[in-house]
């Protein structure tokens, strides 16, 4: 570390300015470590942070072969969806996930009307009730997306009218999960592997999100139970030996680390920083997000479509269980019609 700013210092044409961000990057060339010394800048206040979000990469390079006023549109959108808007409409930042959702459900649309149109201004009511589906959750998609990008544009008087105005799409039915491997799964939670033991139960029991198992800390853990945020969730037995004996490989493994949280591996031992949302997936051996929609599936079926057990078991939204219900409701439907 100190090699590391003493290169930096070093580099400097005005000593005692900020370092910036992007400067430090090409450190890793020589096997310093980026997010360390990152850290320790931004610690003692000598880091002017000038990396530039990874959506926003992602973004020009999606727009990268429309028309200029296209782009321009869009552009107005992205930056209204990713700071969100003080001025009337008022608009809280979306999340990130949101914007490429979003983006990715109207691209093919924007990008058939860019060959006949060079602004969305030129799109009328008509060209979108004939490129929307007739129905499903595409067409429910689709729409949102749409109707996003017209009602800033329109906001931003970059069209004349939002052409989407008093468009509906029925609630869709959204398709249900598809089904895991079992199999594999019980050999993830019977795993030699401490920690994949550990991912494994806590998602087949508990369906954890990944983020909560990235974020949580050896403090949430006692008394049998995980505290993650205002959710306080009672281990099943399986879970918490698998657990318990994940924090004892932790210990024997990393003893002086002072890493808070209760997944590291050798890398973030070294550090207080939590592992990257991939190490759940490397580790498991399968995408951990699938085994979380089949357990909440799972427990959807089992209690009816229960919204009030779903959201106080898994801490997600109504509009969440509520299309679990629905995967419930039309499977039962299907049953009783073939009866």
């Amino acid at each position: 570390m100190r090699g590391a700013v003493r290169i930096l210092l070093g580099l400097q044409e005005t000593p005692g300015a900020l370092i910036r961000a992007s400067e430090v990057k090409p450190l890793g060339q020589f096997h310093y470590s980026v997010p360390a010394v990152l850290a320790v800048l931004a610690e003692a206040g000598m880091l002017d942070d000038d990396r530039q979000p990874p959506i926003v990469a992602w973004f020009r390079s999606q727009v990268a072969d429309l028309p200029d006023d296209m782009r321009h549109e869009l552009g107005m959108w992205f930056d209204v969806m990713c700071d969100g808007s003080p001025i009337p409409p008022r608009r809280l930042p979306r999340k990130d996930t949101t914007i490429v959702s979003q983006l990715r459900a109207a691209l093919p649309v924007v990008r058939y009307w860019a060959t006949t149109h060079a602004s969305l201004r030129e799109v009328t009511r008509d060209e979108i009730k004939a490129i929307l589906p007739a129905s499903g959750w595409q067409r429910s998609l689709l729409l949102q997306s749409l109707r996003s990008i017209f009602r800033v544009l329109k906001a931003r008087q970059l069209v004349f009218v939002n052409p989407t105005t008093h468009m509906h799409a029925r609630h869709p039915n959204y398709p249900a999960p598809r089904p895991i491997d079992l199999v594999k799964l019980r050999a993830a939670i019977g795993a030699h592997d401490p920690a994949r033991a550990a991912v494994a139960a806590l998602l087949a029991f508990h369906a954890i999100r990944v983020m909560d198992l990235r974020t949580l800390r050896l403090t949430d853990v006692r008394d049998g139970r995980l505290h993650i945020g205002e959710q306080t969730i009672l281990l099943a037995q399986p879970a918490r030996d698998c657990l318990a004996a994940y924090l004892d490989y932790r210990s024997t493994c990393w003893p002086n680390t002072i890493n808070p949280h209760v997944f590291i591996n050798r890398r973030s031992a070294t550090h207080t920083r939590p592992v990257n949302t991939n190490w759940f997936r490397d580790t498991l051996g399968m995408p951990p997000e699938a085994v979380r929609r089949d357990r909440i599936l799972n427990e959807a079926f089992a209690t009816g479509g229960d919204l009030r057990k779903l959201t106080d078991m898994f801490g997600i939204h109504v509009g969440t269980a509520h299309r679990y219900a629905d995967v419930v409701h039309r499977a039962r439907t299907a049953e009783l019609a073939g009866e």
